[in-house]
């Protein structure tokens, strides 16, 4: 919601800008999400929304921790035309789709779903990042730093072991 100059209430949807710079629209209530890809149904199913995803893509299969009765779709080629039947309010996507810059979701977000990507991180900050990003869209922005301190204070705990380890090896 924002307010208007005489500070009146006007419902309009959430504009965001998403992890690889596109501009989006989250939708006022998101009861059904399809997630490409594992990290990200892994931090979803963290935030607690592993009942509203209704497709995922094969590797996420492989976690174990959603029901059997979605949909598995191929993370480089997914099937649209099944994707779309779902009518989802919300696909997360990986920016390893974007193969040779081509969007396979443009039907999706054509027929106003709302897709975003979040893109390959390359250190422990970005993914950070995401899960932040991935917690705001979904107004979940207390339990995605809860999962993110979680993060560092493991990371901390293995840090303090490893400082304890006076003969050090290293590996090609």
């Amino acid at each position: 919601q924002s307010e208007t100059p005489n500070n009146t209430e006007i419902n309009s949807p959430l504009v965001m800008t998403d992890r690889a710079g596109n501009e989006i629209e989250i939708p006022e209530d998101i009861e059904t999400i399809v997630s490409m890809g594992p990290s990200t149904t892994e931090v979803l199913v963290e935030l607690g929304y592993a009942d509203k995803i209704v497709a995922t893509d094969t590797y996420s299969k492989d976690l174990g921790i959603l029901a059997g009765d979605i949909l598995y779709l191929d993370m480089m080629s997914p099937d649209i035309e099944q994707l779309i039947a779902l009518d989802p309010d919300f696909v997360f996507a990986t920016g390893m789709m974007m193969v040779e810059g081509t969007d396979p979701f443009k039907a999706v977000k054509d027929l106003g779903i709302t897709v975003v990507y979040i893109p390959s991180s390359e250190s422990i900050e970005e993914i950070y990042k995401d899960i932040i990003f991935t917690a705001q869209v979904l107004n979940e922005e207390e339990k995605g730093q809860e999962i993110v301190n979680n993060m560092k204070s493991e990371i901390e705990s293995i840090q303090k072991i490893g400082d304890t380890i006076s003969d050090k090896k290293t590996v090609y």
